[in-house]
């Protein structure tokens, strides 16, 4: 099932209730990312299993106006912003599970590097075979080095 991060501002209207950094985060539960509440609005951001956006918005308004009600015993008006965001899956995160990380992300990186200059070669070489320029002995022609020694012999010396 898919996961949603959701964001919503609440603002209270005089509302009260518990104040300071995270105040349902404890009734909360499993999800909770942040919640802060400075005695006017309410922020809230929670992470949820949802099949799609609406349900996850629903699931979360109605979840903090109960735990709200419960703390406070004031009702909770609706959100004044909402943003509900698809969470990543886990497969496509820079540093995710085992084997997953960046680690793995570069060498998968470099093996498709790697086999691109290796079919680039191969097509090369292939292109000097139609056009006559192999590297082969059989088409060096007689006055042609054949070996390193061949051509070594042909350089000045060395100083």
């Amino acid at each position: 099932m898919p996961g949603y991060v959701v964001s919503a501002v609440f603002d209270l209207y005089g509302a009260r209730g518990r104040t300071g950094r995270d105040p349902l985060a404890a009734d909360w539960g499993r999800g909770h990312r942040f919640s802060y509440c400075d005695g006017r609005v309410l922020s809230l951001v929670v992470e949820v299993p949802a099949v799609d956006r609406a349900e996850a918005f629903d699931f979360v308004v109605a979840r903090a106006r109960h735990l709200w009600a419960a703390l406070g015993g004031e009702p909770l008006p609706a959100p004044s912003t909402l943003q509900v965001q698809a969470v990543a899956p886990r497969a496509k995160l820079l540093s995710g599970p085992v084997g997953r990380g960046p680690d793995c992300l570069i060498a998968e990186s470099t093996a498709r590097v790697a086999a691109r200059l290796r079919a680039t070669r191969a097509a090369l070489a292939d292109l000097d075979g139609r056009l006559g320029r192999g590297r082969g002995d059989d088409v060096a022609g007689p006055d042609e080095p054949r070996s390193l020694p061949e051509i070594e012999a042909l350089l000045p010396p060395r100083r």
